[in-house]
């Protein structure tokens, strides 16, 4: 707590001394200025560590390829019309990641037409109805993406926190600080979808394309499907399929 004082005078602890007058000066104790000194020193390195750590996450790549297989014998074949089945986020966002998908597929020059158009979610996950439905409406190609697994993978991270102490600023006033930063480290859980995107020929039933991914689940569902489709459509136009 600061003290007041008139210049030339002595100090008084009444409470008299700690009302604000004219003439009067505010005094704070060298201890407390040194304290408030040190405390914005060591947030401003919390603030610049926070700022390191959210920055290496921000570079880390949350959708990671795993492996990645193409029927070699295709010869440089490229799909033309494509049916799209992904009901891995739920009813919910079947349609947001169809339709995701579909748009990104057309920027690209592959006619493609989402499955929730033309079959509920009770029955996506039925293969004969998929393949029906794909040759009705005359589709080359059917792009299917389904979960395989979760995982979760425990990490350190460092942390930092102020070791509290208090003092007295005034007679009988305990009044608390904030000194030195003590370094620790915290335990974070990762969890992470494996997921697997199957491309079949619509007329024979046979597996074209496919690829095993990992995403790592540290976004909103709308940023990771989005994600999700420019890593799947970059690998297939990678080998030449789109």
């Amino acid at each position: 707590m600061p003290c007041l004082a008139r210049k030339g005078m002595p100090v008084s602890h009444d409470s008299s001394s700690r009302r604000i007058r004219a003439g009067w000066k505010v005094y704070t104790p060298v201890h407390t200025r040194n304290s408030r000194k040190r405390m914005k020193s060591q947030i401003g390195v919390m603030c610049c560590l926070s700022v390191i750590f959210f920055g290496l996450m921000s570079c880390t790549p949350t959708i990671r390829l795993t492996t990645v297989w193409k029927d070699e014998t295709l010869q440089g074949k490229k799909i033309e019309k494509v049916f799209v089945r992904g009901t891995l986020w739920g009813e919910a966002n079947r349609e947001l990641f169809e339709n995701e998908f579909v748009k990104e597929l057309k920027a690209r020059g592959v006619d493609a037409v989402a499955s929730y158009t033309v079959i509920p979610f009770e029955k996506a996950a039925d293969e004969e109805t998929i393949k029906t439905a794909a040759r009705v409406l005359n589709r080359d190609t059917i792009l299917t993406v389904r979960m395989v697994n979760t995982k979760t993978v425990n990490r350190s991270v460092p942390t930092e926190s102020f070791r509290p102490c208090v003092y007295r600023d005034w007679p009988g006033t305990p009044s608390p600080c904030w000194t030195d930063l003590v370094p620790g480290t915290a335990t974070v859980e990762d969890v992470f979808l494996i997921l697997e995107t199957n491309l079949y020929d619509a007329g024979t039933d046979r597996l074209l394309w496919s690829a095993q991914s990992e995403i790592w689940v540290v976004e909103s569902d709308a940023v990771m499907m989005k994600s999700f489709v420019q890593v799947m459509l970059d690998r297939l136009s990678q080998d030449k399929m789109i």
